[in-house]
């Protein structure tokens, strides 16, 4: 892959490659890119956001709003941030839609990469560990 178009075709074709956001993150890095780590962090941690079919928007969850979806638990946990790094994820730009929500999964993966670097370095260090 050759562009960062390349990868987000791939990971649009397999949005819980874990490995390939690791790949991604590597390539972002030699680039330096702010968003490097951030992709790191989904790799290693192997979360990603979860389709919500219904809606048709990107959903990434916190422990408290998982709770409230004890019958897709599993199906879910894989979507879950840290509330620190949850909550700074950016409002969507999108009317009516709440901070977890997102129309595109690379507007979805780019905002949790850009806010993992809002975090302190000592958290960030941890959560990529």
């Amino acid at each position: 892959m050759t562009t960062e178009d390349d990868f987000h075709t791939a990971l649009a074709a397999e949005p819980r490659d874990w490995h390939l956001r690791l790949v991604f993150a590597d390539w972002l890095d030699e680039r330096g890119d702010e968003r490097a780590a951030g992709y790191r962090a989904m790799g290693l941690r192997r979360v990603a956001p979860t389709l919500w079919r219904g809606a048709g928007v990107w959903v990434w969850l916190n422990e408290r709003y998982l709770a409230g979806y004890k019958n897709r638990e599993e199906e879910l946990r894989v979507s879950v941030l840290p509330d620190d790094w949850y909550n700074r994820l950016p409002p969507t730009r999108h009317a009516s839609r709440c901070a977890e929500e997102r129309r595109v999964l690379r507007e979805a993966l780019d905002d949790a990469a850009r806010a993992f670097a809002q975090l302190p370095p000592a958290r960030r260090a941890e959560l990529l560990v």
